[in-house]
């Protein structure tokens, strides 16, 4: 139904209204990251932004991006990378593309609708915040 469904475990000692049903676990591509720059340290400082740091797959994999799960909350628009800092004091930009996201909207960044549906107000020319 292409909905963000969120299923956690109910601790016996909570409510159901206190249960916190926002962070959703996504897998997220993290692309132009140096191969030399993409140890579980790095990743896991270069992702603290994006969500709760879970797993991360084998570096080493021959793939051009390095994959990671988090836990990424959704009531919050999502990182569309970040800059990193490389030797000689240069600067790389650092891209995140989450896989299988479902309603998310392009204008604001948040996960649970769609451009059509949201009520931000975009500054400047009015290009799309998060690309195509």
């Amino acid at each position: 139904m292409k909905k963000v469904f969120s299923v956690v475990k109910w601790p016996s000692e909570l409510v159901l209204e206190e249960l916190e049903l926002d962070a959703v676990p996504f897998w997220v591509q993290i692309r132009g990251i140096p191969l030399g720059l993409a140890s579980l340290e790095n990743v896991q400082r270069v992702t603290k932004e994006a969500g709760k740091f879970l797993t991360m797959e084998d570096p080493g994999h021959p793939r051009g991006f390095v994959r990671i799960r988090i836990l990424v909350d959704t009531e919050k628009p999502l990182s569309k990378g970040c800059w990193i800092r490389r030797d000689s004091n240069r600067e790389t930009w650092v891209e995140f593309r989450y896989e299988r996201l479902q309603d998310f909207c392009y204008k604001c960044g948040q996960i649970g609708h769609i451009n059509t549906e949201c009520s931000f107000e975009m500054s400047g020319e009015g290009a799309v915040a998060y690309g195509e």
